[in-house]
């Protein structure tokens, strides 16, 4: 991906959130093996960012957005997330 913007991928997590540990740690891994210089990836603390996580129709978490489009409410299997992060790639190239 080159000369092309960066997806920009958000996890919205909570410290409450006993499966929010295990989505950063598969989403980092995901970023890592498609290619790190094809996203912008940025962890958001829902308290911290509320209004932003209520922007985003973000109710639970962990909620994933991809380029400002809420894409899932829930922790995804790893090929489901990594189907979704390949999508992304082929829809920006």
């Amino acid at each position: 991906m080159t000369d092309a913007k960066k997806i920009r991928v958000e996890l919205f997590t909570s410290n409450l959130c006993s499966r929010c540990k295990q989505a950063k740690q598969v989403l980092s891994e995901l970023v890592v093996e498609l290619g790190e210089q094809n996203f912008e990836l940025e962890f958001v603390d829902v308290v911290k960012h509320i209004d932003r996580s209520v922007e985003q129709g973000v109710l639970s978490t962990p909620a994933l957005v991809i380029d400002k489009h809420l894409v899932s409410t829930t922790l995804p299997r790893r090929q489901e997330l990594k189907t979704l992060l390949e999508d992304s790639i082929g829809q920006s190239s």
